[in-house]
């Protein structure tokens, strides 16, 4: 029996919610992205790549006026300059050279705006052969379901980030705190304060049945990684999965742009839905009964 090729199937929805008047997500889907003047309108792609190469990423934007958007699509059209970099060189030292030169043209391009304050988020998987890279800056996303173990690959850039990791706030307690919305790294800041804040990793080798996620907070606030994790457990269709979750975090209250990618590596099965149920159930119950640790 042959082996089944490792096929990329892959799906990205961008939505700007149900309160916010304008977009300031984007995304960069194997070289397609939202031009400027699209956002608002969003955008759904579903496609399917057999190439060995991909590239596909989310970007938060931020600030006054089109500030946001504006950073947003700065940042992806950069990468798409930095796409043949990618596939042909060393991916961690091109993301590397790709995310201070992102930097440095949203720093420019808010000065020559007289914009007040000018940025965006990064997140980007680069699946480069057998094995999958990331890289964030800011508190967008990347996620791996892998045989129903959903584990978050990105580091969160965030005040309330900085407490989970020191063991402060629970993930439930930090996605409904005040303040989950205030970031402390992003593309757009003082270059001088980038050296030490980027986060670069290779992730292990990809897996046939893998199942990856890319999001903006505007998914992660409105839904809990056992939610998330439930529907991605759930759909055999990465465009299917993809949509739904945006429908989700938008029936909760779609309180800010939301925009994810769902990437598949070769065929995805569904886990029915009596054991997603239980999984989420149990997962809940363990965020419940985690308690605030005392400063």
């Amino acid at each position: 029996m042959m082996a089944e090729k490792k096929v990329v199937r892959a799906a990205v929805v961008s939505h700007k919610g149900c309160v916010r008047g304008n977009n300031e997500d984007n995304f960069f889907f194997n070289g397609d992205y939202m031009p400027l003047q699209d956002m608002n309108a969003g955008a759904m792609i579903e496609h399917e790549f057999s190439d060995k190469f991909q590239v596909f990423g989310v970007f938060d934007g931020m600030g006054g006026g089109d500030s946001g958007e504006r950073a947003s699509a700065i940042a992806t059209q950069i990468l798409q300059n930095y796409y043949l970099r990618l596939r042909r060189g060393n991916v961690l030292k091109v993301l590397k050279e790709y995310a201070y030169k992102a930097n440095d043209i949203v720093v420019e391009d808010g000065k020559k705006c007289q914009a007040d304050s000018q940025g965006t988020t990064m997140a980007v998987l680069v699946l480069k052969g057998d094995t999958a890279y990331v890289s964030n800056v800011g508190d967008s996303r990347v996620y791996l379901l892998r045989s129903g173990s959903l584990s978050q690959l990105s580091m969160d850039h965030s005040v309330v980030g900085e407490l989970v990791r020191e063991g402060r706030l629970t993930e439930e307690q930090a996605r409904k705190a005040p303040n989950n919305n205030i970031i402390t790294h992003f593309l757009g800041m003082p270059p001088e304060e980038m050296v030490s804040n980027l986060v670069y990793q290779m992730a292990d080798k990809t897996m046939l049945g893998d199942r990856f996620l890319i999001c903006s907070d505007g998914l992660c606030d409105m839904l809990s990684n056992a939610s998330i994790k439930k529907k991605l457990m759930r759909y055999m269709s990465a465009g299917e999965c993809a949509r739904q979750l945006v429908l989700d975090a938008m029936e909760m209250g779609g309180k800010d742009n939301v925009t994810c990618v769902v990437i598949d590596v070769g065929a995805f099965q569904p886990i029915d839905d009596h054991a997603a149920n239980v999984r989420s159930s149990k997962e809940n119950e363990d965020e419940e009964n985690t308690v605030l640790v005392s400063r």
